[in-house]
């Protein structure tokens, strides 16, 4: 326990920063747009909580078991792959470029101090809720800008372009990086009990369809699908309405392909990426990589696909804890009660892993701030769920 006089001012700090972490990471996407000289905010913020949550750790003489693995095994697996990047001759900029996004792993202990109890849980999801529709509004509200012609394009173009943030598609639709969230908020209002939250949760689907990214569709139907199968308690109507789905995705599909275009240069980079991994695999960094730092001529530092990437500079063996990670949250997640409520409050941040985990399949998300964030939280959260459940704590 954490011994400090006035624990409500203490409390009302940490939510105050990580709801500021939260709504950075969902609406600031890969941190660019926000910049204080060299460092952006998210920088600041990490180097912020670091020295915070150490003191936390000392104070509270310690921090929970499952946190304290996940911790403890992070920190083995950068020590591993910072020595296999070093003895493999991986330039040092490299190296630091490979650690810097992956580090924000350490925010980690300070979630497990923030997400207390079941009123913690909620102001979470609200906070979640919130950013994703505010990030929605602003994508639609854009799009209809530039289609009346309000907005000059080329004002957008150029924020675009000196941020890296955004890639338009066919015009005036375009990816930002922070859109994997709409995916996430898509799940916590689906499945949320306002009245509202199924109004809100077709408003993220229409922005998600939007952003004419194919992964983020992707991981959502599966999502989608994960959900009525494995999830649903009521098999007869899941299967009916995933029937139902899967119809609608058959005739909607053909029409949707044809408006977001060509897409084989996107797919050719991947490929490339794929045989140049494969050219440069043997027996020995199959199993281990070839520690951070050492990329392929197309991608000397990230890829877009996060396996690929994690394998090449972690092998197998990064696989399997990144795989870990998530055979953990699935555990923890499958484990509650089905009959509580607490099953219920996992369900979205369950979700939200799984979908990040898929959308990693096609873009960088899963050994980058934007969906550790999410992933951490989510451990965090199932893993407060299954102690208060335990304790008979939430409603």
């Amino acid at each position: 326990m954490l011994y400090i006089k006035d624990k409500s001012v203490l409390k009302r700090l940490l939510l105050t920063i990580f709801t500021i972490i939260v709504i950075e990471v969902i609406l600031g996407g890969g941190g660019r747009f926000l910049e204080v000289g060299p460092l952006s905010v998210r920088i600041l913020i990490y180097l912020f909580i670091i020295p915070l949550t150490l003191i936390l750790i000392i104070l509270a003489k310690g921090i929970d078991k499952t946190t304290a693995f996940w911790t403890i095994a992070f920190s083995l697996s950068l020590i591993l792959w910072s020595v296999i990047g070093f003895i493999n001759n991986a330039n040092p900029l490299l190296l630091f470029e490979d650690i810097k996004p992956l580090s924000f792993f350490y925010v980690l202990p300070f979630f497990s101090f923030v997400i207390r109890s079941k009123d913690d849980l909620d102001y979470i999801i609200k906070i979640i809720k919130l950013s994703t529709i505010l990030m929605a509004i602003i994508y639609l509200i854009i799009i209809l800008l530039l289609v009346f012609k309000i907005i000059n394009f080329f004002t957008i173009y150029d924020i675009a372009k000196r941020s890296g943030e955004i890639s338009f598609r066919n015009g005036i639709l375009f990816f930002y990086k922070g859109f994997i969230y709409l995916c996430v908020g898509f799940f916590f209002c689906l499945l949320g009990k306002s009245k509202w939250d199924k109004f809100f949760a077709i408003l993220l689907l229409v922005s998600i369809i939007l952003t004419l990214t194919r992964g983020f569709i992707l991981a959502t139907i599966t999502g989608i699908i994960f959900y009525l199968i494995f999830i649903n308690k009521n098999k007869l109507i899941g299967l009916l309405t995933l029937g139902a789905f899967i119809i609608m995705v058959a005739i909607i599909t053909p029409l949707y392909m044809e408006t977001i275009g060509d897409k084989s240069e996107s797919d050719i980079i991947r490929y490339i990426q794929f045989d140049q991994v494969l050219e440069r695999t043997n027996w020995i960094n199959f199993f281990i990589g070839d520690g951070f730092g050492n990329g392929v001529p197309i991608r000397p530092i990230h890829m877009e696909i996060s396996y690929l990437e994690i394998f090449t500079k972690q092998g197998i063996l990064g696989l399997l804890f990144w795989g870990g990670l998530f055979s953990h949250v699935t555990f923890l997640f499958f484990s509650l009660n089905r009959n509580k409520n607490a099953f219920s409050y996992a369900t979205p941040f369950f979700l939200s892993v799984f979908v990040i985990y898929v959308q990693s399949a096609t873009n960088p998300y899963l050994n980058n701030p934007i969906g550790l964030t999410m992933i951490l939280i989510s451990l965090t959260a199932i893993n407060r769920i299954k102690n208060l459940e335990k304790k008979e704590h939430i409603l």
